[in-house]
């Protein structure tokens, strides 16, 4: 969890460096913490799931959270 938490901490980070336009290493940077959180909180959906647990849900707003991370940098 603290893996997934980080991750999301590191790309608002990314987002509350960015001005106008994005430079190179913050595109980088982004296109590297939003996988890291996706794929980190998925292992958490699967192990919650092994587990019987209803934690980690994957809703429609983790394919809209990949949008502003694709389209805002280069």
């Amino acid at each position: 969890m603290l893996d997934a938490l980080q991750g999301m901490q590191q790309l608002v980070e990314v987002y509350n460096k960015v001005h106008v336009i994005p430079t190179a290493a913050e595109d980088k940077d982004a296109m590297t913490f939003a996988p890291e959180f996706l794929d980190t909180y998925s292992f958490l959906r699967e192990w919650a799931l092994e587990e019987g647990k209803l934690l980690f849900h994957v809703v429609h707003k983790f394919h809209t959270f990949q949008h502003p991370v694709e389209n805002l940098f280069f």
